[in-house]
């Protein structure tokens, strides 16, 4: 019979931390994306001018990272191994989104220091809950 691990009260919390991080970048994307008019009049020419002129697939990217990221939070919180696949699936995703906020932008002129911090928190979520998944795949939390 094999050992039914029970996760601990952090493992929990992560879980729901993840699943919050990666509501907002739905919402992000709903907003920024899909309904622009929404923040026609909320930021700077500079911000807008990048928002409606990025190409199709950045947005795909953006699209894949914030739902498989939500997704790998939900089945992180169901315990299921599949959470690992789908944190990957966001992690790159997440990559191809920063890779081209870095090279074809200065993030710091366009979003300021603000927008910097959310491109290192982003990487470093998306690096963390990849190794935390993995983690409690090992030890068998995710079935």
């Amino acid at each position: 019979m094999a050992t039914k691990i029970k996760p601990k009260k952090n493992y929990w919390i992560i879980g729901a931390i993840a699943f919050l991080w990666y509501f907002v970048g739905i919402i992000v994307l709903f907003r920024e994306n899909i309904v622009p008019e929404f923040v026609i009049n909320e930021i700077a020419d500079i911000q807008l001018d990048f928002i409606i002129n990025k190409p199709a697939w950045v947005v795909f990217a953006y699209g894949l990272y914030a739902i498989f990221g939500l997704l790998g939070a939900i089945t992180l919180l169901a315990q299921r191994k599949i959470a690992y696949f789908l944190f990957v699936i966001s992690f790159i995703a997440s990559m191809v989104r920063l890779a081209y906020n870095i090279i074809t932008i200065n993030i710091v002129d366009v979003y300021g220091k603000v927008g910097l911090a959310l491109v290192i928190i982003t990487l470093f979520v998306s690096i963390f809950l990849l190794i935390f998944s993995r983690s409690a795949k090992k030890v068998g939390i995710l079935k």
